[in-house]
This record gives structure tokens, C-alpha cells and sequence, in this order.
């Protein structure tokens, strides 16, 4: 598993998934579901949905069962534990990140997985 924060918005993803890339094996990324209007980067997501329904939370938990299959299977899996981009209070300043979830840390302790 890949954990990395986000302060910089969509660069951030684009240099994990480059560094992800040169390990030269199969790797997936946790990203917002809305993302996946960017069809090329259909085969390379675990999409989350972050809305509160009832829809979100069985898409969400069928993603972390297919999370830790695939890290069973020695697929990388990058994970940005704030689930958004770091902000900065009122828009400047030093960017902060937003609390981590809890659901990266399952995630690596289900699948028993090695952590960078």
C-alpha cells in the first residue's frame, strides 16, 4: 500500500501514479468516484463514493473487499487517507491536511499489508 497525503490537488495523484508505475506491477488507486468521468483511468481505480447513502456505503465496502483481494494477489493499492485535497484556511497559508479516515488503516490490517 501507497499512503500519501495531497496538498497539491490532482498533481499529487498524477506523481503517485507515476511513481506507482515505475514498481513495474499492477497497481489500483482509491480515488473519488467522480473522477472516473476520466474514462483512462477506469482500469487503475477503486472508485469511493463519499456521498452518505445507503448505495455509497455497499459500493464502498465492496471496493475495500475487492481492495484486499487485490493486495492478496501483491497488487499495489495508493491510498490518500484524507480522502481530499490538504486546504489552506480562508485559501492561503500553509496547506493543512484534513483528518485521515479510518478506513485506509482497515484496509492494510485486513489485507496485512507492507507500507509506504
Amino acid at each position: 500500500v501507497i499512503v500519501a497525503n495531497h496538498p497539491f490537488g490532482i498533481g499529487d495523484g498524477i506523481a503517485v501514479l507515476s511513481l506507482a508505475e515505475q514498481l513495474g506491477r499492477p497497481f489500483r488507486v482509491m480515488i473519488h468516484k467522480d473522477l472516473l468521468k476520466i474514462r483512462e483511468m477506469e482500469p487503475y481505480s477503486l472508485p469511493i463514493d463519499f456521498s452518505e447513502t445507503k448505495e455509497a456505503v455497499k459500493n464502498n465496502m465492496a471496493v475495500r473487499h475487492e481492495a484486499v483481494r487485490l493486495l492478496k494477489e501483491g497488487v499495489t493499492i495508493i491510498v490518500f487517507p484524507a480522502g481530499g485535497v490538504a486546504t489552506a484556511p480562508k485559501g492561503f497559508g500553509l496547506a493543512r491536511d484534513l483528518p485521515w479516515k479510518i478506513f485506509p488503516a482497515r484496509l492494510i490490517q485486513d489485507a496485512r499489508a507492507s507500507v509506504i
